[in-house]
């Protein structure tokens, strides 16, 4: 496959956070904003008490990365904080 063919759309990123990550993160009153996409990076902010959660690495890790790596092959997975 090309590059082309295999970058990612905004659609399929924020169907991933849409289907899967945000209903986990807002049971704990958390929340993901999908900040862009381009080729195979993606940036997301983590809000509301994500934001300051000292296991927001975890989430990262364990739940941001191996959902969003279904969907995009060769991740590259930047993750900010909301203020």
């Amino acid at each position: 496959m090309s590059d082309v063919s295999d970058a990612v759309t905004t659609a399929e990123v924020e169907r991933v956070l849409r289907d899967h990550v945000r209903p986990l993160l807002e049971r704990d009153g958390g929340g993901i904003e999908l900040v862009s996409v381009a080729g195979f990076e993606v940036v997301v902010r983590l809000v509301s008490v994500c934001a300051g959660c000292p296991g927001a690495g975890y989430t990262t890790d364990a739940v941001l990365f191996p959902l969003l790596s279904t969907v995009v092959r060769g991740l590259s997975l930047r993750v900010e904080r909301a203020p």
